[in-house]
């Protein structure tokens, strides 16, 4: 008997713009560890990859210094996270202090570019919501704001782009561990290894701002991202062990992503990460072996609001060819090395962030993407959409 299926509607996401001629550079430093691990080809292949993926995601023309370390090595040498089934990956970041609320806000201000940071700026309170006026600020969003002098008249850097340290990572040996990762930029869900690349991009991210202080060490630490908690429309959060906290932009009218809920019990994990929820994403708390941990657009969104910017990229158009065993390949062509991920959902109207992500689609050739989807059920309508990230 002949099957059929319903109509294939193809989305297509993005702007048609220019791609950016400056960019966010990542400088990756090498520890002995790394190359002295079995592992330093495939480590520094995947950082190569996340470096390009964070070149043409972040539109600031300023370089991120990172040096990476393999297990309990350099700062991280009494980590003990790193031995045991705490953590699969760890970063720490360089910062100063001396930064007064206003300069603060003035930083965010003058980097505006759309309406998410221009929301996220007009929610800020006049004043200083913490009453230190004593703001600390990660050395890595400092060049991405311009921001190089604090307010005793400090110099913090005198170049972006300069050469200086801007923070460590690092990552928990197999050897040690039993832990196995894929390196892989187009295999990036393999069963019972861990997603190299999502890891490398949570913990670089953390480098360049996405972090937290939240007066954790009780010495009156505040970073930019510590604003935009909320628990309720109107009411920020600067306690690091409460719950049902979340990311908004908006002065806490839209949820945008809960925040980790678990810091009391996990001082571990994050207070800066998302809760774990049912759609994989990088900047989550907890990831399991075997799932690809995606950039979202709400990731864009938290690096957007810290000063980070990213281009409108060519629109993908989408073609489709039916294949055998009911499967579906998607095609379309744009800018090459860019982190596209594959959406589908049974209706238009369904809320994006209740569409079932299905993967990475794979660069086949130079700026030629392709994704194989399937098998379909007969007769059913599923409709597809491509979204950077």
């Amino acid at each position: 008997m002949k099957t059929t299926h319903r109509i294939l509607l193809l989305l297509f996401a993005g702007i048609l713009a220019v791609l950016p001629t400056q960019a966010v550079t990542l400088n990756i430093i090498y520890n002995a560890s790394v190359s002295n691990s079995i592992y330093s080809p495939l480590i520094q292949s995947a950082l190569n990859s996340v470096s390009n993926n964070f070149h043409v995601l972040f539109t600031n023309a300023c370089t991120v210094n990172v040096t990476c370390y393999w297990g309990q090595a350099g700062p991280f040498l009494t980590n003990n996270d790193l031995a045991t089934d705490a953590r699969v990956s760890v970063s720490q970041f360089q910062e100063a202090d001396n930064f007064s609320y206003a300069q603060i806000t003035n930083a965010l201000r003058n980097a505006r570019v759309d309406a998410d940071d221009s929301n996220a700026v007009a929610s800020l309170p006049a004043t200083d919501p913490v009453a230190t006026n004593n703001w600390w600020l990660p050395r890595a969003q400092a060049k991405a704001l311009n921001l190089g002098t604090n307010s005793k008249s400090q110099l913090y850097f005198s170049s972006r782009t300069d050469l200086v340290g801007d923070g460590s990572i690092s990552f928990a040996d197999p050897a040690v561990t039993g832990k196995l990762y894929t390196f892989s930029p187009t295999n990036r869900a393999v069963a019972g290894r861990y997603d190299f690349i999502a890891l490398a991009e949570h913990e670089i991210s953390e480098i360049m701002g996405r972090s937290y202080e939240l007066n954790v060490g009780s010495d009156g630490r505040y970073i930019p991202f510590d604003l935009f908690r909320f628990t309720n429309s109107g009411v920020r959060c600067f306690n690091p062990n409460a719950t049902n906290v979340y990311f908004s932009v908006n002065k806490g009218t839209n949820n945008l992503r809960p925040f980790y809920e678990n810091f009391a019990q996990d001082p571990s994990a994050d207070a800066c990460d998302w809760q774990t929820a049912s759609q994989p994403d990088v900047f989550e708390a907890t990831g399991d072996a075997g799932t690809i941990l995606p950039l979202s657009p709400v990731d864009l969104t938290a690096m957007d609001i810290i000063g980070y910017h990213s281009p409108a990229f060519p629109a993908s158009r989408l073609t489709a060819a039916h294949l055998t065993n009911n499967t579906f390949r998607l095609s379309f062509t744009n800018a090459t090395g860019l982190p596209f991920s594959v959406f589908a959902s049974a209706s238009l109207t369904q809320n994006m962030t209740n569409w079932t992500y299905l993967g990475l689609p794979s660069e086949t050739s130079t700026g030629q993407y392709q994704f194989v989807d399937g098998p379909i059920v007969p007769q059913s309508l599923r409709f597809y959409r491509v979204s950077l990230p």
